[in-house]
């Protein structure tokens, strides 16, 4: 496994890869811009390749217990609130 930097609105330039991962990445984007984001990954796709998506979901207010819907919404506060967004 190889990390790196990457600018996701452009080409992928690794060609031919097992995995693609996206890590925290589509939550933060429009529909439109998730699916530009993929487009982009295409041509480096090799038969049997696969993309991995690791998002957090926040379920809708009220479909959770108040603790755990709580929980959820403090975790997300102490990792977006130093950073402004």
């Amino acid at each position: 496994m190889t990390f790196m930097a990457h600018d996701f609105f452009t080409e992928q330039p690794v060609m031919g890869a097992d995995v693609y991962l996206f890590r925290c990445v589509f939550h933060n984007h429009s529909d439109k811009y998730c699916i530009r984001i993929l487009q982009h990954l295409i041509p480096a796709l090799k038969p049997g390749a696969r993309i991995v998506i690791a998002e957090f979901i926040v379920p809708p207010p009220g479909s959770v217990s108040k603790h755990k819907e709580w929980l959820i919404r403090h975790f997300f506060a102490q990792i977006y609130g130093p950073c402004d967004g």
